[in-house]
This record gives structure tokens, C-alpha cells and sequence, in this order.
């Protein structure tokens, strides 16, 4: 069954139409049709969710549903965003198939389980830059630090500089990792303590190399990410807040079920440090947004 209809039979009663329009456009290009390649390739439909705002937050436009083979899209969500959305959640689609037994935050260590989400989002940004990239279209709200890497890396050299460009420009927007690593933070202490309560054992204990972290990041479907960037103070830093939050749920966890202490997390870059290094990359025009947002200007 193709994408577009498994997704007319899942959303006719749904005002579709948009949705439709958005596909049709994917196909029109060659990093949609890639996209579109996936989502048929792996038995995924596109639909509108209403409860999306409710499962992962009020401003939540798309998310990949691996669980249901769904890519499922808020109706909040602008018409003119719909194709760039989809290309984002496809590449969340084909991350997943990495995980066949599920991606839960307690299968590996804290520190990992931190590299990977972050690289989730910095690779699935970046298609979406070579997407807008191709199409002369914008990318979402806050992420046209990505296209502008994308386009530069372009003039000087290959799609694939252009790729690694726009993933590791997702690591200098602090707004944007702010979210997701709260979001984790306070998803992850919430499952150990499930976890000890229930006296399940054996978890945060798993540890991969960066090598195969990076493997999973696609383009052309070959790797396009030096590993040794995972790793780097750009990519591996984290807020004290949280890692004393997690280091307390974390030592709760281990003595109460006996599994080894992963105390990994401590194992990250001091987050301020990293970022203030970080910003010295920026253009003169992008330090002073910062700025400005930061004095609320």
C-alpha cells in the first residue's frame, strides 16, 4: 500500500486535504521523494492527531508513531509546514528501525541515551534543511540557523559536507536543546523511579560506541557523521541542574534494585562552557539575537 493511500484511509475523516496537497508536493522533489521512499518502504501512513498537543506538548506539529507505523501530524499545524514536517519525522521513522525492540530512555546509559536523542533531532533537521535546501522553501520556526549552515557548506563543497553542517548546527541552538534535555531529564527520572518501585533490575546499563551511534545517522542511506563529534564539548555537555537531578535518581534506582550505579552522566561537558564556546561560531547578526532573546529584547 502506498503512502498516500494508507493515508487517505486513515484520515478521509479527518479533513485531508492539506495532508494530500503536502504529499503530492514531496514528490516533486528528490529529498521528498527519499523521504516518501522510507515511509513506504517501512509500512508508515501520515494522518492528523488530534491528541498530539496532549501526548507530547502544546507545540508539538508531528511526531513519529513507531509503535503504530504513523507519522502523526497536529491539525494545528500550518499548511505550508506539512512537507517539511514529514521529511523530519521520515528520518525519525528510519532511526527507529535501529530499535526494533522500542527506544525507551532506560536501555542505555544516561549519557548515551542523551547522544542519541540529540542526534536524533540534529540529523532529522538536517534533512529537512537539504529538503529546503532543494525546494527554496523555509525551515520551521527557529531552525533557520540550520538551513543557513546547509546553504553555505553547499557553496564551498558536497550534499554530504552540507548534511554534517546543518546537524552539528542544531547543537548551537540553546533554546531548542534546552527543551529536549529537560524534557528527558524529567522523563528519564520519572522512569527509574517506576522501575525501582517495581523492582526491575538491569537497566542504564547498556553502552554503545560512538561509531555505532553514527552509524544510524543516514544520508544516501550511508553514515555522514564523524563519530568523534558525539563526543565532543559541543555535543556532550549538559546543565548541572540535571545532572544532579539525574545523578539522584540514578543512585535511588541502583540501591534499591542493586543494579550497578551508571553514573555516565557526570561524564558530560559543563553545558555553559560548552555553549559560550559554541557561540563564538555564530555571525555577528546570530550572537546578537541571542542576545537580544536572552535580555528579552
Amino acid at each position: 500500500m502506498s503512502i498516500k493511500s494508507a493515508f487517505e484511509q486513515k484520515s478521509k475523516k479527518t479533513a485531508p486535504d492539506a495532508l494530500s496537497e503536502a504529499l503530492t508536493t514531496l514528490e516533486k522533489s528528490a529529498a521528498g521523494r527519499e523521504s516518501l521512499g522510507y515511509l513506504d518502504k517501512l509500512g508508515y501512513s501520515v494522518g492528523y492527531c488530534p491528541e498530539l498537543a496532549e501526548i507530547c506538548g502544546p507545540g508539538a506539529m508531528g511526531v513519529c508513531m513507531s509503535d503504530r507505523k504513523m507519522i502523526a501530524i497536529s491539525p494545528n499545524a500550518k499548511a505550508e509546514d506539512l512537507p517539511s514536517i514529514i521529511v523530519h519525522e521520515a528520518q525519525h521513522a528510519v532511526q527507529f528501525t535501529f530499535f526494533p525492540e522500542g527506544l525507551q530512555v532506560e536501555n542505555t546509559q544516561i549519557g548515551d541515551m542523551f547522544k542519541f536523542r540529540r542526534a536524533m533531532e540534529a540529523d532529522a533537521c538536517a534533512h529537512q534543511a537539504a529538503y529546503a535546501y532543494e525546494t527554496g522553501t523555509k525551515m520551521p520556526l527557529g531552525y533557520d540557523g540550520i538551513l543557513t549552515a546547509y546553504r553555505a557548506a553547499m557553496e564551498k563543497g558536497d550534499k554530504k559536507s552540507a548534511m554534517a553542517s546543518a546537524f552539528k548546527e542544531w547543537y548551537k541552538n540553546p533554546d531548542k536543546q534546552d527543551f529536549y534535555d529537560s524534557y528527558y531529564a524529567d522523563a528519564t527520572c520519572a522512569v527509574a523511579k517506576d522501575l525501582a518501585k517495581k523492582g526491575e533490575k538491569g537497566f542504564f546499563t547498556h553502552k554503545k560506541s560512538d561509531k555505532e551511534w553514527a552509524s544510524m545517522f543516514l544520508f544516501e542511506d550511508k553514515p555522514y557523521i564523524e563519530p568523534e563529534f558525539l563526543s565532543s564539548d559541543q555535543a556532550f555537555c549538559l546543565k548541572n541542574k540535571n545532572k544532579t537531578k539525574l545523578m539522584k535518581a540514578m543512585r535511588s534506582y541502583s540501591e534499591k534494585t542493586g543494579t550497578p550505579l551508571d553514573s555516565s552522566v557526570m561524564g558530560m561537558f559543563d553545558y555553559s562552557a560548552a555553549k559560550k564556546k559554541s557561540e563564538k561560531t555564530l555571525s555577528a547578526p546570530a550572537r546578537k539575537k541571542l542576545a537580544d532573546r536572552r535580555e528579552g529584547r
